[in-house]
C-alpha cells in the first residue's frame, strides 16, 4: 500500500469514528428529548385529569438494603391478609 493509500484509509477511519460519534451523540439527545416529552405529556394528561403529581423519589439502592432497613431479623412481621372488594360503578 502506498503512502497516499495509507493517509487515505486513516482519513476515512477517523471520518468514520466522528460520524458515529455524532449519530450516537444526536441518538442519545433525542431519547432524552422523547423522555422529557412523554413525562411532560403525562403530568399534563393528570392534570386535565384532576389528579395531583405525586412526587417521586428516585434512587440506587439494593433490595436487601431496601429490606433490611425496614426490619431486623429479629422482628417478626404479621400481615393479616383481607379481601379488597371493587365496586364497578365508582371505578372509571
Amino acid at each position: 500500500m502506498t503512502a497516499f493509500g495509507r493517509v487515505l484509509a486513516a482519513v476515512s477511519m477517523g471520518l468514520r469514528v466522528a460520524v458515529g460519534a455524532v449519530a450516537g451523540l444526536v441518538l442519545m439527545l433525542s431519547a432524552l428529548l422523547f423522555g422529557v416529552v412523554l413525562a411532560s405529556v403525562v403530568l399534563l394528561w393528570q392534570r386535565l385529569g384532576g389528579r395531583r403529581a405525586h412526587a417521586t423519589r428516585f434512587g440506587w439502592q439494593s433490595a436487601r438494603a431496601t429490606a433490611r432497613s425496614r426490619a431486623t431479623r429479629n422482628d417478626v412481621v404479621d400481615v393479616e391478609a383481607r379481601e379488597v372488594v371493587i365496586d364497578r360503578r365508582t371505578v372509571r
